[in-house]
């Protein structure tokens, strides 16, 4: 009898969500929350915008008020 491979069963996207939509939580998170400034300064490095900003702008995108 032939050796059966195991098929490896991991997750293989443990993040839910579109890159947009965890950004848009982080966003959400930061303006309702009164986070660290090294957080709110990492998410300007990683958006290019303040969180409120980032907020605004897609929520006009996306015709959500």
């Amino acid at each position: 009898m032939a050796h059966k491979h195991r098929r490896y069963r991991g997750v293989k996207n443990p993040l839910h969500g579109s890159l947009l939509e965890r950004r848009i939580k982080r966003a959400i998170y930061c303006v309702e929350n009164d986070v660290d400034q090294s957080f709110i300064d990492w998410f300007v490095a990683d958006t290019g915008m303040q969180p409120q900003e980032f907020i605004d702008k897609w929520c006009e995108k996306l015709n959500v008020n």
